[in-house]
């Protein structure tokens, strides 16, 4: 399984999302919830998630004493964020999608 490590962590983030993303339709299918439903859920939800984790919510003042407070815990924060976001672009492609259909 050497090879899974030559992949960057960027599509193995997108390709979870796209796993989650199926997985959640075939939940869909067995219950009464609709997929819509949930891909507006799922997409607004990780992207709030992505918002929080990276400290964009807070006032400049709070951002600018993180940054200078703890440097590498601020690029670690902004890694996690960067994440989520790649692990919902599967969800804003279907949100797309359903929303021109």
């Amino acid at each position: 399984m050497t090879w899974v490590k030559s992949i960057p962590s960027s599509i193995k983030w997108i390709v979870a999302g796209a796993l989650m993303l199926l997985l959640s339709y075939v939940i869909t299918m067995s219950t009464e919830f609709e997929f819509s439903v949930l891909v507006n859920y799922m997409a607004f939800g990780l992207t709030a998630l992505a918002i929080i984790l990276s400290g964009t919510a807070v006032s400049g003042d709070r951002m600018r004493a993180n940054n200078n407070s703890r440097a590498g815990r601020t690029l670690d924060t902004l890694k996690y964020s960067k994440f989520v976001l790649l692990f919902a672009v599967p969800f804003y492609i279907t949100f797309v999608i359903l929303e021109v259909m």
